[in-house]
């Protein structure tokens, strides 16, 4: 029996530093005038202080410090639960393994080559694999992290609650997808809209208590409009937080990704990232 091809369109505020201090009166020209209220919280909710306050909380600036890393878990895409592990040498090597009940696939890229072996031979991997690949990793960084290098503009809206319509589209041909309100993240969020490269906007909501990211309005790597990301059940691992469920709310494809453990620089053999190697060779039964 063919495998079924797993298709996954698969991504503060700072006080003060130095408190008011009351000066003594030299001159009327002179004296300290306070500030309104409303000028300082919005001095406070800058870009700049909140994701200051967002990497010292989750220590994802330092993402690029980590050697490898191991994610095993499980994903669900309509109704079907696909078992994987994914191990990634930055920047250009990962090495999946996938299951489908008694099926199983291997998909590595190592920078020259980008194959997936089955049982009927080493194919060629699409740009849809290619995604689930990458998309993975996106979506512990939380899609904010690597901004810069990845020529997203960033900026800061606000406070607010999120809706279940949380972005309007501009594009009759991409409408907006509904969240159910029992899955909408509950408090306060800072939003963040994100610009990328292509011009394509969303906006990422950060809880006001606990500075994780909840949800994505959409993944910014992905072209196609399929719905919002939402992220929870985070953990800490070695100092990084990252979330351990990945929720795609699509009418068109919805996926979870449940994942079960995340290990950090452990040492993976070069072989594990060629493709002719006996470590990536289907085995009956395995």
């Amino acid at each position: 029996m063919a495998m079924k091809k797993i298709i996954i369109a698969l991504l503060l505020l700072i006080f003060a530093s130095t408190p008011m201090i009351s000066q003594k009166k030299k001159s009327n020209k002179s004296k300290p005038q306070d500030k309104p209220a409303e000028v300082v919280q919005k001095q406070e909710n800058t870009l700049d202080s909140l994701l200051s306050l967002y990497f010292q909380k989750n220590k994802l600036d330092k993402f690029g410090e980590i050697k490898t890393i191991e994610i095993e878990g499980e994903m669900e895409v309509l109704n079907n639960i696909y078992a994987f592990r994914l191990q990634h040498k930055p920047p250009h090597f990962f090495r999946v393994k996938e299951r489908f009940q008694n099926q199983w696939v291997y998909r590595i890229l190592n920078g020259k080559e980008m194959k997936v072996i089955t049982k009927n031979g080493i194919i060629d991997i699409s740009q849809q694999e290619l995604d689930v690949t990458y998309n993975l990793i996106s979506f512990l960084k939380g899609f904010i992290t690597d901004y810069k290098k990845n020529g997203f503009e960033l900026k800061y809206i606000g406070l607010d609650t999120i809706s279940h319509t949380p972005e309007p589209s501009s594009d009759p041909a991409r409408p907006v997808i509904t969240i159910p309100i029992p899955k909408i993240p509950k408090g306060l969020h800072h939003i963040i809209q994100i610009t990328t490269p292509m011009n394509e906007t969303n906006k990422v909501y950060i809880n006001k208590d606990n500075l994780n990211i909840t949800l994505s309005t959409e993944n910014p790597f992905m072209f196609a409009k399929i719905g919002s990301v939402k992220f929870d059940l985070y953990e800490d691992v070695e100092g990084y937080i990252f979330p351990k469920r990945i929720e795609m709310i699509s009418q068109v494809f919805p996926a979870i990704f449940r994942i079960q453990q995340i290990t950090l620089n452990k040492e993976f053999p070069d072989s594990y990232f060629q493709i002719d190697s006996p470590e990536n060779k289907w085995v009956e039964d395995e």
